[in-house]
């Protein structure tokens, strides 16, 4: 135990351990991992196991190795994609596979933690996110063309039947822009919520509020309009005079090494179909 503590301390002072997980279908995730609770994380036994004896002398070259093992054993367009945006890129990703043949896959997360992990070298090739801010970020430091709205988005409130309104859920709105919009809503209402748990995405908002961990929370447009949610509670659209615009953007890394299936897929959003999926989720396009 000594020895695990002062590993674990060392590395709270000097590194992020990353965790670098390779899907061959569906997708690379790159999670910072918390060393104080890192007896609770289990790998499968084909991912790469890091033992703790060895961390310390062995951590740049595992990550090396897995994040070249990630890039060069799976040639699909890997496209970093704001949670909120989950169900419509799902669908756009399938129709564009339907019709260019290339294969491609996507990347969930805040646009926060995206933009943390592509400045941290991962090998994205688009990035979607729920704002322009990041985009922008990106942008400044040299790793991205320009950043270009693709839509804007819309924030509903969702409660589940029945509800007593007792815990709500909104999105973190240090990482999610629609963390941010819910915050401007409330303060534009002067209402403050009695009991509040933060998601770190659009995502893990629907996961407490489908699981009916919560009773309400502010969510994504796109969301509620997806199978899942439906008949599954009530919502309501908040109005875009009582919040910031939520102007989506997306850039292309310059890193990437798939040009061609990058130019494609940007082709393929300007299309009829692509805004017409993007209409059908909630979203506002020009």
């Amino acid at each position: 135990m000594r020895k695990i503590s002062s590993l674990s301390s060392f590395f709270r002072r000097s590194w992020r351990w990353l965790s670098f997980t390779c899907k061959s279908s569906t997708r690379v995730e790159i999670n910072t991992i918390d060393l104080d609770n890192i007896n609770n994380y289990h790998f499968h036994k084909t991912h790469l196991n890091i033992y703790l004896s060895k961390m310390k002398r062995n951590l740049i070259l595992y990550c090396f190795l897995i994040l070249l093992g990630c890039s060069s054993g799976n040639d699909a367009l890997k496209v970093a994609t704001a949670a909120n945006m989950q169900f419509a890129m799902e669908e756009l990703i399938n129709t564009f596979k339907a019709d260019s043949g290339l294969e491609a896959e996507v990347i969930l997360s805040s646009s926060g933690k995206l933009t943390a992990q592509i400045e941290a070298g991962a090998p994205f090739d688009l990035f979607f996110s729920a704002d322009t801010k990041y985009p922008e970020r990106i942008h400044a430091k040299g790793l991205s063309t320009e950043p270009q709205v693709y839509a804007y988005g819309q924030l509903v409130y969702w409660e589940k039947k029945n509800s007593q309104q007792q815990l709500y859920v909104i999105a973190n709105p240090k990482t999610a822009p629609y963390g941010k919009a819910t915050e401007e809503y409330l303060d534009a209402i002067n209402t403050e919520l009695p009991d509040v748990v933060y998601g770190e995405s659009i995502s893990q908002v629907n996961q407490f509020l489908l699981s009916g961990t919560v009773d309400a929370g502010f969510t994504s447009y796109s969301s509620v309009l997806s199978k899942k949610f439906v008949n599954e509670g009530d919502w309501k659209l908040i109005p875009d005079s009582l919040h910031s615009p939520i102007a989506q953007a997306y850039v292309q890394i310059i890193s990437s090494e798939r040009k061609a299936a990058t130019k494609a897929f940007i082709d393929f959003l300007a299309t009829d179909k692509a805004k017409d999926i993007l209409q059908a989720y909630g979203y506002q396009v020009n």
